[in-house]
């Protein structure tokens, strides 16, 4: 059903479903038939807009639980309102809180989760490709790599998720593989450590993430957990196992040369986040290395991004869509058709965020009801302004700046200035948009 009047709520840690849901009688008072919602799934933690999605299987649990939504949504329909709902199939936050994203960093194209993401495994134009290959690049330094690792700022630190890099408040997974290395200098310390021995055999026969063999991929999937479940018992369990690991991680995030050792074995490489412009070999969104691109082309990459989303519109929770950033899919038309096909009941209200540019047309072949209205708001803001103006500003603007360059030329200069330096990386080494 088509909305007469939408309202839009930005939930967060300090507007929250329960807040939204208190609001539902004032809105209705007002004429508004539908609540537009900001994204409900997890984000990064501390997000103040919701587009970071780390899980989107999960509500976030700062703006509340799934109980307070479902109340949230009943008291929407006792007052026989609607829910537009924003979803994001684009991107998804490259973060330890991704859980996905956390899976490709430990297991490279061995995870389970690598042909979610759009990366370039073997980007062949970069300049230091020799240390990228079967890696995902990470610009997320804030100094060039040898001083970060100079000045002390990584460090180790063992969960029960097995052993990570700190970089600040990044933590970053260790291939299981690698840490051989690890229990090897505990050893050193204490040759009669419990349990090492048995780890240590099962460490060196859990196959390497570049393994092509779907047996020795599925085995190492299976072993690599038993391997960190089977340590971090160990690690509480035995006082003695606790004092050498805490003294192995330390011992190595103080020396330069045995950190770089260990780094150079992981799925990918630490750098200054400048390189980011140049060298990055994942999609992002724009240029937002923190947002990595979604390949939701991909039918189970489809199925797990909306499979929560598809329940809601079902459970009658959410009676529209708001499909964020069209643009950036591989295919968009088809993700439409797939969308509406799947949504119950059939036609379910669906709007995309599309910029319309002056004299382009929205497809006339998508499922959809229109765009957000960008362009009807561009528009309806010409009201304000005197065209007459115009001309006055160009005037100024070329005297106080030397350049008589008529405006349009200037935009297709400054457009093909963005190509070749901020998306420079994704337009030389990736195959898709």
């Amino acid at each position: 059903m088509t909305p007469g009047s939408t309202y839009r709520l930005q939930f967060n840690a300090g507007f929250r479903f329960v807040d939204g849901r208190d609001l539902v009688p004032y809105l209705s008072d007002l004429g508004i038939t539908d609540l537009y919602s900001s994204p409900r799934y997890k984000a990064r933690r501390g997000s103040s807009h919701g587009y970071d999605i780390a899980n989107p299987l999960r509500v976030n649990s700062e703006l509340g639980t799934e109980e307070d939504f479902d109340e949230m949504a009943g008291k929407l329909r006792h007052y026989g309102m609607g829910l537009l709902l924003d979803t994001v199939p684009n991107h998804m936050a490259a973060s330890y809180e991704n859980p996905w994203w956390t899976d490709v960093l430990e297991n490279g194209q061995s995870s389970a989760y690598a042909s979610y993401f759009d990366i370039d495994w073997r980007p062949a134009t970069s300049k230091a490709a020799f240390l990228q290959e079967n890696r995902v690049l990470l610009p997320i330094l804030g100094d060039l790599y040898g001083n970060v690792l100079t000045k002390g700022e990584l460090s180790l630190k063992i969960e029960d998720t097995g052993i990570h890099v700190r970089y600040y408040e990044t933590r970053l997974p260790l291939d299981p593989k690698s840490y051989g290395a690890i229990l090897q200098r505990c050893l050193e310390r204490d040759p009669q450590l419990p349990h090492f021995p048995e780890l240590l055999s099962d460490i060196e026969a859990l196959p390497g993430r570049d393994e092509p063999d779907m047996e020795r991929i599925l085995e190492r999937r299976r072993a690599k957990e038993r391997i960190k479940e089977r340590l971090w018992l160990a690690y509480q369990s035995t006082p003695a196992v606790k004092a050498a690991l805490d003294e192995a991680l330390l011992s190595i995030a103080a020396s330069g040369d045995d950190f770089d050792r260990l780094l150079s074995d992981q799925a990918y490489r630490l750098a200054y986040w400048k390189i980011g412009f140049e060298e990055i070999n994942y999609r992002r969104f724009f240029d937002i290395n923190e947002l990595v691109g979604l390949r939701v082309e991909v039918p189970e990459v489809f199925e797990d991004r909306n499979r929560k989303t598809l329940e809601l519109v079902r459970g009658g929770k959410a009676t529209g869509l708001r499909i964020d950033h069209i643009d950036g899919l591989w295919d968009p038309d088809c993700f439409l058709r797939r969308l509406a096909a799947e949504v119950e009941p059939p036609g379910v209200y669906l709007v995309v965020e599309k910029i319309l540019g002056r004299g382009e047309q929205l497809p006339r072949d998508w499922p959809v009801a229109g765009t957000t209205g960008y362009d009807f708001l561009n528009a309806l803001n010409g009201i304000f302004l005197e065209p007459g103006g115009l001309a006055r500003l160009e005037e100024i603007y070329s005297r106080r700046t030397g350049a008589y360059l008529p405006f349009a030329e200037l935009c297709y200069s400054c457009n093909k200035q963005v190509m070749k330096t901020l998306k420079a990386a994704r337009s030389s080494s990736m195959a898709g948009p």
